[in-house]
């Protein structure tokens, strides 16, 4: 993928629902912005500039989730959008989003964009990481948080031993006290 290549947001992009990285139709910016606006402030509307730039279409980018869910062995996941807003053919569980946590941090530029607290786009505007538990424990370095009416407030992080190098990947769902359960959770996993 060409990160520097622009891209153009479409009207349905811009017109997604929730959290938003404030895009309008006809907007430029870069892949690379695309994903960050889509990853760090959890912005809808870049991640459907996103999935239209690789697939054309909303629809065929879902086809190509749900295929990578199946290779990735996630049993119990369809995804429905590429966003994650609530829709009736869009479900998961704990254990499939751990998988998916564990394949996504072996891609270099993923594990780098997660673990980003502040970036800016090449026309200047700012924004930031969502993930606060990086803050309170400096062994997270990075995944995702998420929040919708069904799923309640989601976390998938992932921890890493810095005596050992090993790391963790912890997901909860619908947890509102998620950062205390997540660091308990990796301080047990690197004493077993």
């Amino acid at each position: 993928i060409d990160l520097d290549r622009e891209l153009t947001v479409s009207e349905y992009a811009a017109s997604q629902d929730g959290s938003s990285f404030y895009l309008s139709k006809g907007d430029h910016l870069s892949f690379r912005d695309a994903l960050y606006g889509a990853m760090l402030p959890s912005g809808n509307d870049a991640a459907m500039v996103l999935a239209e730039s690789v697939s054309g279409s909303e629809e065929d980018f879902v086809h190509l989730m749900n295929e990578k869910a199946q290779e990735l062995g996630m049993e119990d996941t369809l995804f429905g959008n590429p966003n994650g807003l609530v829709d009736e053919g869009n479900y998961s569980c704990a254990r499939d989003m751990c998988l998916l946590g564990r394949a996504a941090m072996k891609n270099e530029l993923f594990a780098k964009v997660v673990k980003t607290r502040k970036y800016t786009t090449s026309a200047g505007k700012e924004t930031f990481g969502h993930i606060r538990i990086m803050d309170q424990d400096s062994r997270c370095i990075g995944i995702k948080t998420g929040w919708t009416t069904a799923a309640g407030k989601t976390l998938v992080s992932c921890f890493k031993d810095p005596d050992t190098g090993r790391k963790l990947i912890i997901c909860t769902l619908d947890d509102w006290e998620q950062y205390g359960d997540h660091i308990r959770l990796a301080d047990y996993g690197f004493q077993r």
